[in-house]
């Protein structure tokens, strides 16, 4: 932990989380500052809380520098990402473009996880069974996300209520064949078939091994999707 006053130094500081009254800096890993409360991540996060709650932190207002947190994970802890995670605990609204956020949510909860923010994490898997119910498209991404999380019973959720997607062709000798359902895992093209996660593919796998796609009877091959994992769904 550092006193840095961002005023006093060539820095970038982010558009959204530059409050006047912040008594935080957090940088991410490619140097963007972001002035922040707290309390939000203390309330959130029992790893930050920790942190925070150390004696070297309490510095006081006024015409002293605020302390600050460098954040180094190339992978995690990017301005994106940091935005994103700060979006959730500062419990902003979730985008409704389910398909763009998708892809911001599987880079977003490493870093929840890393900082043990289990609230948040808890608030995502409820967004995750809303967009189950949404669409199938919804179903399709609250699967993504879930896989790349290893969150079973949400995948299973997803795989029981989406028997058929329209999933649009990406052509191309990786690309994209008719099918009647996104899970038949043949018919995806590589890149899309590279976003599952590997115990999650041998699980759909194994569970149609015995039940041909065509029968398109996705309910039964979820219980054995879930069966396979010695997972049972006790979730509210």
């Amino acid at each position: 932990m550092s006193q840095v006053d961002p005023k006093e130094t060539d820095v970038k500081i982010s558009e959204t989380y530059n409050a006047d009254d912040a008594d935080l800096v957090l940088v991410s890993s490619d140097e963007i500052h972001f002035k922040v409360h707290s309390y939000h991540l203390k309330s959130a996060s029992i790893v930050f809380r920790a942190m925070l709650d150390s004696p070297d932190v309490n510095v006081k207002k006024g015409d002293q520098p605020l302390p600050i947190i460098y954040l180094t994970d190339n992978d995690i802890e990017t301005a994106e990402v940091l935005k994103g995670a700060l979006d959730i605990l500062y419990h902003k609204p979730f985008p409704t473009e389910i398909g763009e956020y998708r892809d911001e949510l599987r880079k977003i909860i490493p870093f929840l996880r890393k900082y043990e923010c289990d609230g948040s994490i808890e608030g995502i898997r409820s967004l995750l069974h809303r967009w189950i119910t949404y669409s199938d498209v919804g179903a399709w991404s609250a699967f993504l996300v879930s896989a790349g999380t290893e969150d079973i019973v949400t995948c299973y959720r997803a795989m029981y209520s989406a028997s058929e997607l329209d999933i649009s062709a990406e052509g191309g000798p990786q690309g994209f064949r008719e099918s009647s359902t996104v899970f038949d895992l043949g018919s995806l093209s590589l890149e899309r078939f590279c976003q599952i996660p590997g115990p999650i593919a041998w699980a759909i796998l194994r569970a149609t091994n015995s039940r041909p796609t065509s029968t398109k009877k996705w309910d039964e091959i979820a219980d054995d999707f879930l069966e396979l994992f010695g997972v049972e769904d006790n979730q509210p």
